[in-house]
């Protein structure tokens, strides 16, 4: 889908096409590269939470992706 934005966006600029070819590619390996990023650090948030849990007895809700975003929108309009 990003890869689309990106493709749409090189097409309006009138860019030639080796340089929307590899814009898009680019825009999409790095997105999914990002992806697997924050992949790696919701697994890892997610152990630390259930290892706090343990430990202090402490029952909470760690917030990930559109929940998340959620969450943040809200706490920026108050």
């Amino acid at each position: 889908m990003i890869g689309l934005f990106a493709l749409v966006g090189c097409l309006l600029q009138r860019k030639k096409l080796t340089e929307t070819i590899s814009a898009t590619i680019k825009t999409t390996v790095r997105f999914l590269i990002i992806g697997g990023g924050a992949g790696i650090l919701v697994g890892a948030v997610g152990k630390l939470g259930n290892a706090f849990n343990l430990l202090f007895g402490i029952n909470g809700v760690i917030l990930t992706g559109v929940w998340a975003s959620i969450a943040l929108v809200f706490s920026l309009i108050k």
